[in-house]
This record gives C-alpha cells, sequence and structure tokens, in this order.
C-alpha cells in the first residue's frame, strides 16, 4: 500500500490551518498561509506512486522502500522546544508550526537577541562632501548562489519561505549576463579565477576567454603545475580515485592524489576552503563536504549524480498543482538566469520576517536564558533546566541547533560522539571607504587568500566586495550614500590556539583596514574618512573533520539510548554549512516531528535523531539520471514542473 496526501485532504488541512487561532499572521495573506500549510502536510491517503518508485522503476533497479504493511503512525509531539534562536531555529519553529499547527513550540536562546549570526547594523558615515548618509554592515550570511544549473533542490525551501513570508520585493538578482569575478591573494597580488566561456553562439568570446584562461594558466606562479596536474587528473587515473563506504581522506589528501600537486591544490582548494569554512582543508573532511560526489564512480554515460533525498523533497514541495506552486514556479523563474540573489536590506530580512511572524502564531521565545542540562524524564520526556527556571521543563519533543560540541556538554557525557566536535571562531569587520570603486579594476564577489600566501600576519581569510555587489549606478541598494564597502573576514584555522589579540576589537580593525589597504594599493587619501565595525563569531563555523560521517552514525545511537529519539539535531554540525543547507534541514526535521514521513521510506533521510541520512551507506546515497530527464529534474535545465502524475488514484 502506499501513501501520499490529496488534493482532498491537503484542502481540509489548510482550511483547519488557517482557521487556528494561531495561524492568522496580519502580515500573511490568507492565500499565503495557506499555500504554506498546504506545503507538505503530513495527512495521508490510500495509495500513490512516489518519485522514488518511479525513480528505482528507471534505473531498472529491484529494491524497494515501499512496503504493504503500515507501521502504525507515531503519536504527533505537543510541546516542542528548540535550542538556538538563529536562522535554523527560527526556520524549524516556522515549518514545526506550519505541519503542527497545534504545538506548544518554545525557543530558547542564550544571548539577548534572535537571528544568530546573521546580523544587519545600519551605520551613519560622512562622505568627503559632508554629506551625511547610512550604510548597511552585514554579518554572517548575506547573498544565494542559485542552484538552477545543478541537480540539487535545497533552494526550493527557500523558495517557498520568500514566498510564503511575501518577501518577493525585497529580494536583489545578480543576472548570469552580469558575472562577478573571483579572485586569490597570491603571492603579492590579486589573480583573477579563470571563466572560460564555451558558448557556440559567441564563438569569437569563447576563443578569446580560452586563450586568456591559457595564458593565466601558464602565468601566475598559484597555478604552477596546472598542466601536469590535469594530465594526471583527466588522463593518468586521477579522475578514477574514489571511496569507499565507511572510507574518508581530507580534502587536501585526496585532491593531492588526484593531481600530484600538492601546491597547487594549497593555493587554490585552500583558499576555497577558507572562504566556506574557513578551515583546513588538510583536516576537513572528502566525504562530507562539497566534493563528496567527487567520491563517487563515474555515473553512467549520459548520466548525471542527483541526491536521493532530493526525491522526497521535490515530491513533498510540488504535491499541491495550483496557486501554492505557482508561486514557486515565478519565484525560482526569477532566479533561474541570476547567479547571485540577497536581501536589499540584508539577510536580516529573513530572520526578522520569521520571527515577527513566529509571535504572532503564538511560538514562545525565552531570551537571555542558557540552557544548563538535558537529561530523560522517567515519563521519557525530554526535561530541560535553563537559567531562568526553577524547576525542569518538560517537553515531548527538543530539538538542537546549537554547536553540537556545546549539546553534549549539557548531557553530562551522554553524546560523546558529538563532544568530538570542533569549530572556528571567524572575527568579521565591516569597513565603508567614502571614495567609490576602490577595488577597481578587480570587481566581483571579493578575494580569498590560501595559507599559502606568505605575510598574512593578520590571519585574513578572505575579503568580499559588497559595493560591487549592491551598488549599480547611483542605486546603492539598502545604503543611501555611495563608497566601498568591504567584509573582511579574519581567524579561523589561523586562530585555534586563541591568540590574545583576537579579543581586541580596536586592534582587530585595524589589522583588517592595513591588510585591505595592502592588498588593495589603497592611498592614505582614499582611506581617510572610512568607518568599521566588527563582531566575534565564537565557533560559528563547525568543522566536518575526517571520520565525520562514521561520528555522526555514532551519534545517531547515542541520541537513540539515551533520550529514545525524543531529541533530535539540526545544523551546521551536522550538515553543510550555507543558508539553503540550514533552510532544507529545518523543513525536514520539522516534516518529521509531525509524521510526515510515516509510512514512506524517506522518513530515513532524517528519522527521530536528524542523523538517520548517516546511517545509510555512501554509495547508496546518490541516484543517476540523465540530464533530460523531466520527472527526475522538474524546473532544473529548462524543464516544465511536475506533471500531476502522483494525484490520489493516478498509479501510471
Amino acid at each position: 500500500m502506499m501513501y501520499n496526501t490529496s488534493q482532498r485532504s491537503l484542502a481540509r488541512n489548510t482550511r483547519r490551518c488557517v482557521s487556528s487561532k494561531w495561524a492568522q499572521p496580519a502580515s500573511l495573506s490568507t492565500s499565503r498561509l495557506a499555500s504554506t500549510c498546504a506545503l507538505g502536510s503530513p495527512v495521508i491517503t490510500k495509495k500513490r506512486r512516489n518519485a522514488t518508485s518511479y525513480a528505482l522503476s528507471s534505473t531498472g533497479k529491484t529494491r524497494s522502500y515501499l512496503t504493504s504493511v503500515t507501521p502504525p503512525k507515531p503519536e504527533t509531539p505537543r510541546d516542542i522546544a528548540i535550542l538556538g534562536g538563529g536562522l535554523t531555529g527560527l526556520a524549524t519553529a516556522f515549518f514545526t508550526r506550519i505541519y503542527n499547527p497545534h504545538a506548544r513550540i518554545t525557543v530558547y536562546e542564550a544571548s539577548n537577541r534572535l537571528g544568530g549570526w546573521i546580523d544587519t547594523e545600519e551605520v551613519e558615515v560622512i562622505t568627503p562632501s559632508g554629506e551625511k548618509g547610512k550604510v548597511l554592515f552585514q554579518r554572517g550570511g548575506r547573498m544565494l548562489k542559485t542552484m538552477n544549473d545543478k541537480p540539487k533542490y535545497d533552494d526550493l525551501v527557500f523558495w517557498k519561505l520568500v514566498s510564503a513570508l511575501e518577501l518577493e520585493n525585497e529580494l536583489q538578482v545578480r543576472s548570469k549576463d552580469e558575472p562577478l569575478g573571483n579572485y586569490i591573494y597570491y603571492p603579492d597580488h590579486l589573480v583573477a579565477m579563470p571563466q572560460p566561456i564555451f558558448d557556440q553562439n559567441r564563438p569569437l568570446d569563447s576563443a578569446d576567454s580560452i586563450l586568456k584562461t591559457v595564458k593565466t594558466l601558464l602565468d601566475e606562479p598559484i597555478f604552477k603545475g596546472a598542466v601536469p596536474a590535469a594530465m594526471k587528473y583527466f588522463f593518468r587515473g586521477g579522475r578514477k580515485l574514489t571511496l569507499k563506504d565507511g572510507e574518508d581522506l581530507s580534502v587536501g589528501e585526496f585532491f593531492g592524489r588526484a593531481t600530484g600537486n600538492r601546491e597547487l591544490i594549497d593555493n587554490t582548494l585552500g583558499a576555497l576552503m577558507h572562504g566556506v569554512w574557513g578551515g583546513d582543508l588538510w583536516n576537513l573532511s572528502m566525504q562530507s563536504g562539497l566534493f563528496s560526489k567527487t567520491t563517487l564512480p563515474s555515473p553512467e554515460k549520459g548520466k548525471i549524480w542527483y541526491p536521493r533525498e532530493d526525491e522526497e523533497l521535490r515530491e513533498r514541495m510540488f504535491r499541491l498543482h495550483s496557486h501554492a506552486n505557482e508561486m514557486l514556479r515565478n519565484l525560482m523563474a526569477k532566479g533561474e538566469n541570476s547567479e547571485y540573489i540577497w536581501f536589499k536590506k540584508g539577510f536580516s530580512t529573513l530572520t526578522d520576517a520569521l520571527i515577527r511572524v513566529l509571535k504572532q502564531l503564538g511560538v514562545t521565545f525565552k531570551l537571555n536564558d542558557p540552557v544548563q542540562s538535558i537529561s530523560l524524564h522517567p515519563s521519557e520526556r525530554i526535561a530541560i533546566k535553563s537559567t531562568k527556571t526553577v524547576q525542569n521543563a518538560l517537553y515531548d519533543k527538543v530539538v538542537s541547533t546549537i554547536y553540537a560540541k556545546t549539546l553534549a556538554g549539557l548531557t553530562v557525557n551522554k553524546l560523546p560522539s558529538l563532544a568530538r566536535s570542533t569549530a572556528v571562531t571567524i572575527r568579521v569587520v565591516n569597513i565603508w571607504y567614502p571614495t567609490p570603486n576602490l577595488n577597481a579594476p578587480f570587481n566581483g564577489i571579493g578575494y580569498l587568500i590560501p595559507s599559502t600566501t606568505p605575510h598574512n600576519e593578520e590571519g585574513v581569510l578572505g575579503v568580499l566586495f559588497d559595493s560591487d555587489r549592491e551598488h549599480r549606478g547611483r542605486n546603492y541598494g539598502g545604503d543611501t550614500v555611495p563608497g566601498t564597502k568591504f567584509t573582511v573576514m579574519m581567524g579561523g584555522h589561523y586562530w585555534d590556539t586563541e591568540p590574545s589579540y583576537m579579543y581586541d576589537e580596536n586592534k582587530c580593525i585595524a589589522m583588517a583596514k592595513a591588510a585591505v589597504e595592502r592588498h588593495l594599493m589603497i592611498s592614505e587619501s582614499d582611506a581617510a574618512g572610512a568607518v568599521a565595525i566588527t563582531k566575534l563569531c565564537h565557533n560559528c563555523i563547525p568543522q566536518h573533520t575526517v571520520g565525520h560521517r562514521e561520528r555522526m552514525v555514532n551519534a545517531h545511537h547515542e541520541l537513540l539510548r539515551a533520550f529514545k529519539g525524543n531529541l533530535a539535531v539540526v545544523g551546521g554540525s551536522y550538515q553543510t554549512p550555507g543558508i539553503n543547507s540550514a533552510l532544507r534541514g529545518a523543513a525536514d526535521i520539522a516534516f518529521q516531528i509531525s509524521g510526515g514521513f510515516w509510512g514512506n521510506y524517506a522518513g530515513e533521510t532524517v528519522g527521530k535523531t536528524g542523523l538517520q541520512r548517516f546511517v545509510r551507506p555512501m554509495s547508496d546515497s546518490w541516484r543517476q539520471a540523465e540530464k533530460g530527464d523531466k520527472r527526475a529534474f522538474p524546473l532544473k535545465f529548462g524543464h516544465p514542473p511536475l506533471p500531476e502524475w502522483h494525484e490520489e488514484g493516478r498509479d501510471d
């Protein structure tokens, strides 16, 4: 017997959600809330043929996750606590409220503000002409790279959230026709990363870009040995290097073996790891990061790999072919020809909207109330002791979005695998210079600095060119005056030993300014009048070091033993860091809590602990399909949305 949500049941569930006393926020239209409630409400009907069934039959595989015996439906928790009020915690609360409108939800936040590392601050500045103005400085996530050309669907959750919160008009996009350059600072100057054009409709532009790419590879010291490394990788077996289930290597070790050139890997991938993780590529896991797909064998001819867990997400998100999905398609079309997306007033636009709506939906926030301990009550509910509570508060389900090592410390040695987690600290320095376009001719996203770059005493990981992305002509985005804005990221694995100056704001600002002015050759006169602020983000980027998957499998079993599956985890300590990943994880765990995966194989995506996906072998976490397969990749690669082949009663 197979299960799905019929449109009749969904309509009934949506009406119930909209009519709920919690589900009438003034800032959301009824139609938007209805579409959000219908986003994947866990109502079960009699039969279906799901996307996984199709994928398995189309590949000729005989393994099936469909059962003829329905497992007993778990009881939906009524009292739910979420630890952490950052983006992941807020999104988890939002989706939990939508999927389970009658639950009582409490969010614990140790600090006095919500939003986590996403933080936008408006600062007053004065131009050389004496004009007063304001500029927006952002810490944490500030933009998304679109996924339209990738066989992944994590961004579906972001688009659904933008639609539900009515934030479409707050978005800004950068067209693919306006590419932004990426640079690496090595050894003493900025080097543009090659972006060759392969377009048969633009033969002259393509030829010119290829010639420039070849010249860069031959002339720049950063690419020393690139040609023999490419020969080894593509023609001498390097590309065939794979990892077996349970095997892991560091990113550096894997690509070092595949290319035979450690220096090249240090210079290029080392810089990339600084930008994404703030970490050392010789420690970061190959099986658990950006390159996990690279560890797989080459797919069959004409096919590409895609994450198996996306099959369920696609079906959940495209379940209705009505007003809800029409909005989704329109939003995705907005980003189809775009490379980057952001909010014109900062990414706090998203977290602020979530906070506002969650308060209207009756979610309780406990600020300045650090959790002191977590234990299993004899009733098998989760007991939480916090600073401001005299007695333990009991919950049916608790979801932790905080740093894994911090969580382990609250459970009195019940989660030793999570206690082994590590993270890096980043010092973010925002700088505004009154002179515009100081980074010319190096316009683009910004630059990264590998560990091999000499004279980087400041420990700078990279610099973002915020004004290049935000300012267009006399349109200054969220700013009211022109100028050049940079964000400098310092620390990361350089500060594992915690140097004393990392806590000195004035010294770190001076070091960041000195580094940027040296790298971009900014004159003393252009540097005059600069305004800078800084924030120390302690343990803000968890490090998925070698063996991460194995540790998560052990943590999954520890959570089941110690907390009977009533404590779950989600966030950067477990998933790849990033906004899309955080939102996807939040939606998945909320759906699971609300019984949405009942009777469906996809429950093993997150399971009761949030870590079930790691139990599945790596080789079984991916599927193959042709890029032209419209059912495998709806709304990707120019494909239309899914046809309504999974409605109740259809079996084709």
